[in-house]
């Protein structure tokens, strides 16, 4: 069972961004930002991210194109991932991960 209420669905969130070629590279937690560490990228994203109840999430693709997510930790299933804005060469792989993310949680339920 997860700790955190957030805990597996960030993982997934996390897992499906990096499946599709989009490198977590830094966090904002409210405060700073923090890098991503290159060989544990998806753990120090996840971790910064269940940290707070909000956060921003900045990838890049493998063109180098970076996009900043905003991640809001208390919205529905399948809703953590509530915005981004990117440039459209990006925009098109953030949205196939934001419908595959919502279309695997939109039914479970938070304890």
């Amino acid at each position: 069972m997860a700790s955190h209420p957030y805990e597996s669905e960030v993982h997934s969130l996390i897992r499906r961004l990096v499946t599709a070629g989009l490198i977590p590279v830094k966090v904002y937690d409210g405060d700073e930002w923090i890098d991503c560490r290159p060989e544990s990228l998806a753990t120090d994203a996840a971790e910064i991210i269940l940290s707070v109840d909000d956060s921003h999430l900045v990838v890049k693709n493998l063109e180098g194109q970076r996009a900043e997510l905003a991640i809001i930790l208390g919205n529905c299933p399948g809703e953590a991932l509530a915005d981004w804005s990117a440039p459209a060469g990006i925009c098109d792989q953030i949205e196939a991960v934001s419908n595959a993310h919502y279309a695997a949680w939109a039914n479970e339920v938070k304890s």
